[in-house]
């Protein structure tokens, strides 16, 4: 009974070391099928590391499968895995690019409404750092800000007085733009509305099981708006929205 605890611990190593071996590295295998021309057998490949621990979150994983998918001519697939892989390397020149020349594939005129150049700006900078590091950068700089505060209240001179509670209201009104980044980066990260249509083409209703207001096609940018059984309302880029059914597009 005694050696029943040590027999568990071997058996669990063993375990971790045979699928380790089993499901080996799903980047360089798919990477070898890929340079070989077998785009399909990359990426089953590829998407053998989906799942699994280290590359839920892989931006390798995620570029490689959209450029598999891309060359086997699946469109709406490779758009949707360069999304993924861009939302967590959003700076990525080879991500950026290799997206938007998927994006100038798509078929159909769904130009996106113009967007003021300040909310361009901020969304950018909050994709700098993530949530948690602009919170931490708020946190510096209202502790600051009430730290000179707190020498104002017990300075002894007019000058630092004076110094330090025009420093802190500073520091504490420049405090707003990071907790205003935290805030939108914090937003960005949980939204799960964006989607890609990756059937070959759909008609997009004006309600469930309604008329067909025109055609939208594989790799357009959708945002999901709301759910009715099967069907989904979805948003395009230029404003236009109706109904889709769920199985026709896939969440980023």
């Amino acid at each position: 009974m005694k050696k029943l605890p040590f027999i568990f611990l071997f058996l669990l190593v063993l375990c971790c070391c045979y699928g380790k071996s089993v499901i080996g590295d799903p980047i360089k295998e798919g990477n070898r099928e890929y340079e070989a021309g077998n785009y399909e057998l990359a990426i089953l490949e590829y998407r053998n590391g989906l799942g699994h621990s280290g590359y839920d979150n892989s931006v390798g994983l995620f570029f490689n499968l959209g450029n598999a998918y891309y060359k086997n001519d699946e469109l709406g697939k490779a758009i949707l895995y360069y999304e993924k892989a861009a939302r967590i390397s959003p700076f990525s020149k080879d991500i950026q690019f290799n997206l938007e020349l998927a994006k100038e594939s798509i078929q159909g005129d769904v130009s996106p409404l113009p967007k003021f150049f300040l909310f361009s700006w901020f969304d950018s900078l909050s994709r700098i750092l993530n949530s948690r590091l602009w919170a931490l950068i708020s946190i510096l700089f209202v502790s600051l800000g009430f730290y000179l505060l707190f020498r104002w209240s017990v300075a002894k001179t007019r000058k630092t007085k004076g110094l330090s509670f025009m420093g802190g209201i500073m520091v504490l009104l420049i405090s707003i733009l990071p907790i205003s980044l935290a805030l939108n980066s914090a937003q960005m990260e949980s939204d799960d509305s964006l989607a890609i249509l990756i059937s070959d083409k759909t008609p997009l209703l004006n309600a469930p099981d309604g008329t067909t207001q025109f055609e939208i096609f594989e790799g357009t940018e959708l945002r999901i708006r709301d759910r009715i059984g099967e069907w989904i309302k979805v948003g395009l880029v230029n404003g236009d929205e109706g109904w889709v059914k769920e199985t026709e597009v896939s969440r980023v």
